[in-house]
């Protein structure tokens, strides 16, 4: 991790750092958040800590490429904030409307038990196997 993510624990006295945590571990902070925050800026593909989030049942906030390479037909309800502003005001309605939240929540674990299954795998593997 970059030296500077360091600085900002002096910075901002709430932020807590923690670069390698166990399953445990990030169970229980899944457990704890309200909202998982993705400022990505670059990445490819499906994005395993968006899933992961919206499997455990935490709505999550991101830029475009946090969402790049899902599956989106006109149900999917996730949208990328382009800029700091969008995704700060997004943070917070999803923080403090319980409707959304809750909208977020039960969208976020269809969507990963729909699209990201044993069954899903299996025909994605058959596809490149042949």
């Amino acid at each position: 991790m970059p030296e500077f993510i360091y600085e900002y624990k002096n910075q901002y006295k709430l932020l807590t750092i923690k670069p390698d945590v166990s399953v445990e571990e990030l169970d229980e902070l899944y457990n704890k958040s309200r909202v998982v925050v993705v400022p990505l800026l670059s990445g490819a593909g499906v994005k395993g800590k968006v899933i992961e989030a919206m499997a455990k049942g935490v709505p999550v906030v991101g830029t475009p490429i946090a969402f790049e390479g899902m599956v989106k037909d006109d149900t999917f309800i996730y949208e990328g904030d382009e800029t700091p502003g969008a995704m700060i005001d997004r943070i917070m309605a999803t923080y403090n409307d319980r409707e959304m939240w809750e909208r977020y929540v039960a969208f976020g674990k269809k969507y990963v038990s729909e699209n990201f299954n044993k069954e899903g795998m299996k025909r994605v593997f058959e596809k490149i196997i042949g």
